[in-house]
């Protein structure tokens, strides 16, 4: 009975992928987070406040990186039905000219916010703010490659690509931090760990390198799905927001004890997200070949429900507890709020199974995505101005926010469109 069993799981390719990339996944995450606690230990509230507000410009500069993953696994889901390996190569090239180009513009403008604005507004030194900059080269460049390799569903090598990432940011970061670097250290630390990573991930493509050059039709497979860019930002500019709109209206080492509680939250979300990046190009595959794909959703669902649940009922438990062991004895005095956080970040990660699980199917349009920006204008309204420089408030009206998100996502996800009905 059990050796059945085990071989139904094994054969299915949803848990079979997610349980390597939940391992995966969450050892990155384990040693992100790991990099942190480091960071919060060897800076302290203030200076880790910084360094938390520069990794939060990271998660926004991640935004494209987590379209452009997307749209690249999406693309590569099309052309893996017929192994179609030239116009794969010829998407890639395609992809990262365009990305080297717009990631210098970018860079250049951010560059001058940096300088002009940001600066002032967030109290952090502009060459900081500059050099953080930098991985937004990185941030259009690594998901090229990363979004081939979830296309063909190689999931250990995109898991493995991950994690190593993480290892080498540890290791540098902290070495660089301890020689006298500070924040500056943390932040070179992060940027070279995610170059050596990006000239690794061709060797898992090796296929794809080696194949004769075929044009691919489309021109917009790098920028033109807007679609998929609006939905996948709404995620990534709401999972990221917050510790920024923190650091804007609270004292400093306030800020810094909402980002240790933003941190834990966040760990709800990576811990889930291996599971929503094996159902998407499965879903997405099965979508292409015009076969039902509901049942791989359903799955990824509960299992995502249930790790959410886990981890609302552990800190809901033992708050103090597990602020004091993941970063020490300074942040526990904001325990109290901590639960607050832990659900919401719980809803985004649910939202964030319905985003993609209708992007795979086509049902998330231009129209359909704009009134994420509504909702973006709400949180910052609630947080930045009715928050009263209390984290409990600022956190429950956070919970307002995706509950709000959840709603809109999950009706756009199951509700069927035309160019479902007329693939």
């Amino acid at each position: 009975m059990i050796r059945k069993i085990l071989g139904k799981i094994r054969k299915d390719e949803l848990i079979r992928g997610s349980f390597t990339l939940f391992i995966l996944i969450n050892l990155f995450n384990l040693f992100g987070y790991i990099q942190h606690l480091i960071m919060a230990r060897m800076l302290g509230p203030v200076d880790y406040g910084i360094f938390a507000v520069l990794m939060s410009f990271v998660l926004i500069y991640a935004i494209p990186s987590e379209a452009i993953q997307t749209v690249i696994s999406r693309n590569t889901s099309k052309l893996n039905v017929g192994k179609d390996f030239g116009k794969m190569k010829d998407m890639m090239y395609k992809s990262l000219k365009n990305g080297a180009f717009v990631s210098l513009a970018v860079f250049i403008v951010f560059t001058i916010l940096s300088f002009t604005l940001f600066s002032e507004i967030l109290k952090i030194n502009a060459l900081l703010l500059t050099i953080g900059n930098l991985l937004i080269f990185a941030m259009f460049l690594v998901p090229v490659t990363r979004g081939i390799i979830q296309g063909r569903k190689k999931f250990s090598a995109l898991g493995w690509t991950m994690f190593l990432e993480a290892i080498l940011k540890v290791g540098l970061s902290a070495i660089f931090v301890y020689i006298g670097w500070r924040v500056y250290g943390a932040i070179i630390g992060v940027i070279v760990a995610v170059i050596a990573v990006l000239a690794l991930s061709f060797a898992f493509i090796r296929e794809i390198v080696s194949a004769r050059r075929e044009k691919v039709e489309s021109g917009g497979l790098y920028f033109g799905n807007l679609n998929i860019w609006l939905a996948v930002a709404a995620v990534f500019i709401f999972f990221s927001s917050d510790i920024i709109i923190a650091k804007a209206v609270f004292e400093p080492e306030l800020a810094g004890k909402y980002a240790v509680l933003s941190m834990i939250g966040k760990m709800i979300f990576y811990g889930t997200s291996g599971i929503s990046k094996v159902m998407f190009p499965i879903s997405s595959q099965r979508f292409e070949e015009k076969k039902e794909s509901s049942d791989v959703f359903k799955k990824s669902l509960i299992i995502t429900l249930m790790l959410c649940i886990a981890a609302v009922i552990i800190t809901g438990l033992f708050p103090t507890l597990v602020i004091k062991i993941l970063f020490g004895t300074t942040y526990t005095d904001v325990y109290y709020a901590l639960l607050y956080v832990i659900i919401a970040f719980s809803l985004l990660s649910i939202s964030n199974l319905f985003i993609l699980y209708g992007i795979s199917k086509n049902r998330f349009t231009k129209r359909s995505s704009l009134p994420f920006i509504l909702l973006f204008a709400a949180e910052i309204i609630l947080l930045g101005f009715f928050s009263e420089n209390s984290i409990t408030k600022f956190a429950i009206y956070f919970i307002i926010i995706n509950i709000m998100i959840l709603l809109w996502s999950a009706y756009i996800a199951t509700a069927k469109r035309k160019a479902e009905q007329q693939r």
